[in-house]
């Protein structure tokens, strides 16, 4: 995650698909890897690993279901997108 931090998007990815590759259901390297993707524009991928994180626990923060609501939004799923923004304040 530092290195997403410090904007090197391609080593962070590569980092993270090697956890994911190691474990597909590492929740901190699905959510670091769907940061990233978001942060490429690639909301559709982004939004796929958002929902991975959360069929892999269920009790994830409120922060994915922030992320699945941000990529609905710029997909131009506005209703969806709604509605995950209300299960963040419930």
């Amino acid at each position: 995650q530092l290195l997403l931090a410090k904007g090197d998007t391609e080593q962070a990815s590569s980092t993270f698909k090697i956890a994911l590759d190691g474990n597909p259901k590492n929740v901190p390297a699905l959510l670091g890897q769907a940061c990233v993707q978001f942060s490429l524009n690639r909301f559709t991928e982004s939004l796929e690993l958002y929902k991975r994180a959360l069929q892999v626990y269920p009790n994830c923060p409120a922060a994915v279901r922030l992320g699945i609501g941000l990529c609905r939004y710029k997909l131009g799923q506005f209703e969806k997108a709604r509605q995950a923004f209300q299960r963040v304040l419930q």
